[in-house]
């Protein structure tokens, strides 16, 4: 993804990779992942071969988010637990800016990424336009405090509307407050 050739800005691309680490999300294997072309970005030459002048990466895939995640990718630690998600740090390294990511075996693509301050802010003011009345809404139209769990031994992992909104406001104050070495 080159910025001169239309690619998106190191910051912003920095700040996805922490927006995945503050998620967690720990199945980002390469079928999770898109990078395409907007049509208005499709350039062809005289040749006729075909460049990109505007691409777009994003995460396709979220399902497994919200938790921790881990080598073994359990389900019920890496998707919708709040007891394992307001637990684990935004960074895995205090004083630089590698942010904890730990991915599943499979075919992962990001693990502990490490940002630039510019993507760190970037993220961050943009985390900070969220309202509460925003984050609550995120949760509840997700019913992420109605998760199904396999047993009644995991049922401990849910958290109320409330609880799982505490915890990203906590996860983004980790991302405003840091600040990373230039």
């Amino acid at each position: 993804m080159d910025e001169s050739r239309g690619g998106a800005p190191a910051a912003q691309r920095d700040a996805l990779r922490l927006l995945a680490a503050f998620v967690q999300h720990s199945d980002n294997s390469p079928n999770n992942q898109r990078l395409l072309c907007r049509p208005e970005g499709v350039q062809k030459d005289a040749s006729g071969r075909t460049t990109c002048t505007a691409s777009l990466m994003y995460i396709e895939d979220l399902g497994s988010t919200f938790g921790r995640g881990n080598f073994w990718h359990q389900t019920t630690t890496a998707r919708g637990n709040y007891r394992e998600w307001s637990r684990v740090p935004v960074w895995e390294d205090g004083a630089g800016c590698r942010a904890r990511l730990k991915p599943g075996m499979r075919e992962p693509t990001l693990k502990d990424p490490v940002v630039s301050e510019a993507g760190r802010r970037f993220l961050a003011d943009l985390l900070g336009q969220l309202s509460d009345a925003q984050i609550r809404d995120m949760f509840a139209a997700g019913t992420i405090d109605k998760r199904g769990w396999p047993s009644p031994r995991h049922y401990k992992n849910n958290g109320t509307i409330d609880q799982w909104m505490q915890a990203f406001k906590g996860r983004r104050d980790e991302v405003v407050n840091h600040h990373c070495p230039s």
